[in-house]
């Protein structure tokens, strides 16, 4: 005698998503590009001044097509892969007031702490003192453009629209922030600024 759940219709397998993009080695990955395009880039420029004893290399607007170049092909290889466009990715440009007090506990920090730390060990450490001073005498407007404008800007979209948001979902808000933080202090090169980095970073 048949049973009526013979005849009944297999359930359909459950969806499971796939995790979200990027995780730990993704973000290494990203890293590794955003240190290494600038370098390809710039090689070029680095034989030439040696060739001739100089550092073109070393000009803000060399670091700075670098780091355009490295950024934008980061950025653009993520929206094409996670198929979604700039505008979603970034999000509303906006700064909440409830924003505001944590901005101002980084900018003091910055100044108050983490400046006359990196000061006093380059004091008591002099080979720590990073010998790049990204271009700013040889083009004060280029090195600003860089500084300020540029460099923040992709850092923003990379190390929290883009690495955020995938480590979020995976490892959970504090330990996501931690990661961003490492990541974006490394890509600041000089180890005597790593602690101030992924304090700020993190904030």
């Amino acid at each position: 005698m048949l049973r009526v759940s013979e005849f009944a219709p297999e359930p359909p397998p459950i969806y499971v998503p796939p995790p979200p993009d990027p995780g730990f080695w993704q973000g290494v990955w990203i890293f590794l590009q955003l240190q290494f395009i600038p370098a390809i880039v710039l090689l070029p420029l680095i034989i030439a001044g040696w060739k001739n004893n100089e550092k073109y290399h070393e000009h803000p607007f060399a670091l700075l097509a670098g780091t355009l170049l490295a950024s934008v092909w980061v950025i653009r290889t993520y929206c094409r892969r996670s198929k979604i466009d700039l505008p979603a990715l970034t999000g509303p440009l906006t700064v909440t007031p409830a924003l505001l007090p944590i901005i101002a506990v980084g900018v003091v920090g910055m100044l108050l702490v983490e400046t006359p730390l990196v000061l006093w060990l380059m004091v008591r450490f002099p080979f720590l003192e990073p010998k790049l001073d990204f271009g700013i005498s040889q083009s004060p407007f280029g090195a600003f453009l860089l500084i300020v404008i540029v460099a923040p800007l992709m850092e923003e979209v990379v190390f929290r629209a883009i690495l955020l948001r995938g480590f979020v979902p995976r490892y959970g808000l504090m330990r996501a922030l931690a990661l961003a933080a490492a990541f974006f202090a490394l890509s600041h090169i000089f180890p005597i600024r790593l602690p101030g980095m992924f304090a700020v970073g993190f904030l």
